[in-house]
């Protein structure tokens, strides 16, 4: 046999091989997503019904959903559901939250048998059965005694809010504990199926845990072999990095993006998204001013919703369109049909997104104007988790849009200066721009591009 055909035959054994091992790795790549979509699942809890309580004492369904734990201990967390899923058509405009009830069902497992300890601290009324046995008092602050056998147990507690200050927590002591604690997550589940859920996790978990730490082993282990996936990795790993930690900043502002910072925290929010949809769907901008005293008074609607008392201008020339407009639009797309439709829940998603842009190009600006990269990625890093650039990204404010034209403008401003491109400076000057109709203080993004140039 000569020694050609031998050559030819260990490059196509060569050549197998690196398609068997890409096709493990594709594998479990998909092993990986479908684990973590699983483990993404629901799980433990209680299934949550939170109804509006009307004057001939009907109650009208506003959400659904599965709390984790019975756990609020202030106002906010109990109304949530109402100031982001409320029913204009059957309600209309509420100048105040009306009395509301919330209903949690499910299953509740105990460790142990035993006696056990309910201590349930409620504004207001409440009614709670285990295994369909109510279990007294009414009123909250007194602990409830009732044996319990290990296993899982039928729960339905009720909530009602008159006027008082909303606040709930059940609380218990098992038969091995001294004190009261929050029931956990893992002692509850919304149905049969949920609670049937918890040893597959654990395995999930487990499974996917192991396969992420036998990638990332194998990539390290051929990081100098430029011909691998570990040499891929290896030579992109400020892209791979910046990748992972958008993933990441993606989901630490998706966590209760709704909720916090609380309905109300600044009422600019609002301004935007009235402003916007009204723009878009009456051709005239409406929102909530500021200064009532310099608009002539047929201009001005002043009106109360939920408590809060608003002055609503027609037309409205606080702010200049641009961000508003881009809040409105989305609003619509994800179902506005009204002004007052446009909730947190909505309208947050665009500073989200225009806060991962900015993460996007702190990277990007760093690695350009920075001798080392790494201070890019650092950078982005730091931008990314920060928990006030966190909490302080979710709000709907327009220099959420501000940044990144900025650091766009640094780069492009950059790269013209070194390069030479025209397309740079109307680049530059299109995202001048948009800033100046984004708000009054973006007026600044083209006196820094002139003052560069």
């Amino acid at each position: 046999m000569s020694i050609r055909p031998r050559k030819a035959a260990s490059r196509a054994s060569e050549r197998r091989g690196w398609q068997l091992q890409r096709l493990a790795q594709s594998a479990l790549l998909l092993l990986s997503a479908l684990e973590a979509l699983y483990l993404l699942s629901p799980r433990g809890g209680l299934r949550a019904v939170y109804s509006v309580e009307t004057a001939s004492s009907t109650l009208i369904p506003i959400q659904s959903r599965v709390d984790p734990t019975l756990d609020f201990p202030t106002a906010h967390l109990l109304e949530h559901p109402f100031f982001q899923f409320w029913s204009l058509p059957a309600l209309g405009v509420p100048k105040t939250l009306p009395p509301f009830q919330v209903r949690w069902r499910g299953l509740l497992r105990s460790q142990e048998t035993g006696t056990h300890l309910f201590l349930v601290e409620a504004a207001g009324e409440f009614r709670f059965l285990v295994d369909g046995r109510a279990l007294s008092p009414r009123k909250g602050g007194e602990a409830i005694r009732t044996p319990l056998s290990a296993g899982w147990h039928s729960i339905d507690l009720s909530y009602r809010r008159v006027d008082e200050v909303p606040r709930f927590r059940l609380l218990w002591r098992t038969p091995s504990s001294d004190k009261f604690a929050v029931i956990p997550r893992n002692a509850l589940a919304p149905d049969l199926r949920a609670a049937g859920r918890v040893p597959p996790r654990r395995i999930a978990g487990s499974a996917l845990l192991a396969g992420v730490l036998a990638m990332l082993g194998w990539c390290w282990r051929r990081r100098r072999d430029r011909a691998s996936f570990g040499g891929y990795l290896a030579a992109r790993r400020h892209g791979v990095a910046l990748s992972a930690i958008l993933l990441l900043a993606l989901c630490l502002r998706m966590h209760q993006y709704d909720l916090i910072p609380f309905h109300h925290e600044t009422a600019d929010e609002y301004q935007h998204g009235w402003e916007g949809w009204t723009l878009l769907h009456e051709g005239v901008p409406s929102a909530w001013t500021f200064y009532p005293q310099h608009y002539p008074p047929a201009h001005l609607f002043p009106f109360v919703w939920f408590g809060d008392s608003y002055y609503l201008a027609r037309p409205y020339f606080d702010h200049p369109p641009g961000f508003s407009l881009i809040v409105g639009a989305v609003a619509s797309l994800l179902g506005a049909r009204e002004m007052l439709d446009c909730t947190l829940h909505r309208m947050r998603l665009v500073p989200i997104a225009l806060s991962l842009l900015t993460v996007l190009l702190v990277a990007r600006t760093g690695w350009t104007l920075l001798p080392d990269p790494l201070a890019g990625t650092l950078a982005a890093l730091l931008y990314a988790t920060l928990p006030t650039v966190v909490l302080g990204s979710r709000l709907v404010k327009a220099e959420s849009l501000l940044a990144p034209l900025l650091l766009a403008q640094s780069f492009l401003l950059h790269r013209y200066l070194r390069e030479g491109r025209a397309g740079d400076i109307i680049r530059t000057a299109a995202g001048a721009f948009v800033a100046i109709w984004a708000k009054a203080t973006g007026i600044s993004v083209p006196a820094i591009a002139v003052l560069t140039l």
